[in-house]
């Protein structure tokens, strides 16, 4: 079973097979999340233009910018129709937006893939090497000098925090890396990559 995997391929197979099939069971609502998402960008996009109708403005793609536009009486009369029934159509389809998307980032296996990119990352065998044998981890050397003018050739060996410091960086950023995807998701209806480009990154 799972444990003649980890065995045999070591912890980080089993931890990633884990995540595997976690996503794997919650695949309907990976599917449901990026339907809703999908629907709430139309929502946005479809509200901003047709508010620029009611403004009587348009956007131009080929200049990059909003122009103003003369619209007729029937143009701004269906322009508002469709404003007010997407409006009214939104906040329901907000809802369901924010729901499925703290739904699908409540069953990800964030804590898996931390735990998968610390057990892969976290620096053992540096820590090992200083604590054992702190010269062999140098940061720099300086000369020294004795009685009867001799010069010896010093090491200074790396501090702990000097080791852990370009590990910690990186976890810090893929915190925020994943905060920042989380917020940008309810709020933009932007595609959650929660973990796996915070690892790609790392490699």
């Amino acid at each position: 079973g799972f444990s003649s995997i980890s065995f045999l391929f070591g912890f980080t197979t089993l931890l990633a097979l884990l995540v595997d099939l976690i996503q794997l069971t919650a695949l309907h609502l990976t599917f449901l999340q990026a339907f809703f998402s999908e629907l709430y960008r139309f929502e946005l996009y479809m509200l901003d233009n047709l508010w620029k109708v009611y403004q009587g403005k348009k956007y131009n793609p080929l200049r990059k910018r909003t122009d103003t536009m003369e619209y007729d009486s029937m143009q701004l009369l269906i322009g508002m129709l469709l404003f007010a029934f997407i409006l009214f159509l939104f906040t329901t389809i907000l809802v369901y937006h924010a729901f499925y998307t703290l739904l699908f980032v409540a069953v990800q296996p964030v804590g898996l893939w931390l735990l998968y990119g610390f057990l892969r990352d976290f620096p053992f065998d540096e820590l090992w090497k200083r604590w054992r044998d702190p010269l062999s981890m140098g940061a720099g050397v300086y000369f020294d000098k004795e009685v009867a003018h001799v010069t010896h050739l010093r090491i200074i060996p790396k501090s702990y925090k000097s080791l852990l410091a370009p590990f910690m960086g990186r976890y810090l950023k893929c915190s925020l890396f994943i905060l920042r995807n989380i917020l940008q998701g309810l709020g933009t209806g932007k595609r959650l990559n929660i973990v796996h480009s915070c690892l790609q990154d790392q490699e």
